[in-house]
């Protein structure tokens, strides 16, 4: 999982390039405030194409219970 700092410029990209992560195992996270209106946006964005929803489900269960290790094959 990757949440990047504000310094790196992801504050102020108003795109989200969906190929970004292709070929990753990284999960981003990202949170944009609207200090405003007194909002957060939470976009969260994840590369599982290609490894079907049974594999991304049985890698979220490896990521809840903390197990640690390559999980490419999961």
């Amino acid at each position: 999982m990757r949440v990047p700092p504000l310094e790196s410029g992801a504050a102020g990209n108003t795109v989200l390039d969906p190929e970004t992560l292709i070929g990753t195992n990284v999960l981003e996270i990202m949170i944009f405030a609207n200090a405003a209106k007194s909002q957060a946006l939470l976009v969260a964005r994840l590369d599982n194409l290609g490894r079907g929803a049974s594999g991304a489900a049985a890698q979220n269960v490896v990521v809840m219970l903390g197990l640690s290790g390559n999980h490419d094959d999961a």
